[in-house]
């Protein structure tokens, strides 16, 4: 595949851009992307036979074909500056949008299939024909000189008479090769257009295989880790059962051993319940026969300090010669012989000495003084408490 494009050319179109025109072309013509680009490559390579068909030069020889040299040699001295010209047109034309250059194409194959129809036309005689020779001399020529051979004998072609067959003839050849060149023309722009698109495609093509690479190593990599991961997690997965089986035995081990502890526990408890309950009861016991000893003591105590005041009395009495005596606090009379404790039988006050009558009268007793303030009351069940018997006292 050759390249027509000049090396002073600008850069080819962007990627993305030619990415646009032919995704809208696809949907436009309701057509895949693949297959559009297919088309424009076969009618790229159907563009390159035409080009092989139809000649790049005009062709020489004898007859008034050879007269052609002379009479359009201005024609052929401009072909360089109109292809000069569309160039500068078709770098203008660069920085439309694609579907813009597309249409242009289409124009300029609707300017190549209006071209026979002028040559047909000029060979029934039309008018179009007969202008067609002044544009043509009009445009190679600028200047307003026809020049043909170099030695100033030429005659423009303006000159020869539009009735000679000849000249007829040549018209006819003109118009011809002018409708080759424009040809040409067009099928050297289809050319370097769909080179264009044919570079484009195949960058398109090398960054979609790069991308589909790149995806591919992404997956890849991916997959790899997702087994690694896989392989990992089911290692842990073991790993943890295990763990979970001998935590699991373990914990019933402690189930087990905290359900006999706490037997133990319990029963160790009754027991400890059991004994206090028993020392308890045993200290009540104690306490009960401590007071009883108490009791007995204290009363113990009192009827030998009672026996022992009585005991006093009395001797105070035989030694005073008398043996019954006055209550100095009711004045109930007292015999000494019969009492049983120190205490009147009328008021229950204690006796704490006795004092003899008055010896000159011989109705006088002797007096038992009590103690002042003091009463005993005495028990009303027969028995006393040592504390009362020592508040008594």
């Amino acid at each position: 595949m050759s390249d027509s494009r000049d090396p002073d050319e600008a850069d080819p179109i962007d990627v993305d851009t030619f990415q646009e025109w032919l995704h809208y072309t696809a949907e436009s013509r309701d057509l895949e992307e693949r297959e559009l680009l297919d088309r424009l490559v076969s009618a790229y390579w159907v563009l390159d036979e035409m080009s092989d068909v139809v000649p790049d030069t005009p062709a020489s020889g004898p007859g008034p074909a050879a007269e052609l040299d002379s009479d359009g040699s201005s024609e052929w001295r401009s072909l360089p500056n109109r292809r000069r010209t569309d160039e500068s047109t078709e770098r203008t034309s660069e920085s439309r949008p694609r579907d813009e250059r597309a249409a242009g194409v289409s124009s300029d194959a609707a300017d190549a299939e209006r071209h026979p129809a002028e040559e047909s036309a000029a060979r029934s005689g039309a008018p179009a024909g007969d202008d067609e020779p002044e544009t043509a001399g009009e445009s190679s020529d600028p200047g307003g000189s026809g020049r043909s051979g170099g030695d100033g004998d030429d005659t423009d072609a303006s000159d020869i008479p539009t009735d000679d067959p000849v000249a007829t003839e040549i018209q006819e050849l003109r118009n011809s090769i002018q409708t080759q060149l424009d040809l040409v023309q067009t099928v050297t722009e289809l050319r370097r257009q769909v080179s264009d698109l044919s570079l484009d495609v195949e960058q398109q093509r090398s960054r979609q295989d790069g991308f589909t690479d790149r995806i591919t190593d992404d997956l890849t990599r991916l997959n790899r880790r997702v087994e690694q991961l896989d392989a990992q997690v089911g290692d842990d997965a073991e790993d943890l059962t295990e763990r979970l089986d001998a935590i699991e035995q373990v914990l019933g081990d402690l189930e087990s051993t905290q359900d006999e502890f706490e037997a133990w526990i319990d029963g160790e408890f009754d027991e400890i319940e059991a004994l206090f309950q028993r020392l308890i009861e045993r200290t009540d016991d104690l306490d009960d026969r401590l007071v009883d000893a108490e009791r007995t003591a204290d009363t113990t105590e009192e009827i030998a300090t009672a026996r022992r005041t009585l005991g006093a009395l009395r001797r105070e009495a035989i030694d005073l010669g008398v043996d019954e005596g006055t209550c100095d606090h009711c004045g109930s009379s007292v015999d000494l012989s019969m009492l049983t404790d120190p205490i009147c039988p009328g008021c229950d006050r204690p006796f704490a000495d006795i004092t003899p009558g008055r010896w000159w009268s011989p109705l006088s007793t002797a007096t038992l003084h009590t103690e002042s303030g003091t009463q005993n009351t005495g028990p009303t069940d027969g028995a006393t408490h040592p504390r009362d018997i020592v508040d008594r006292n």
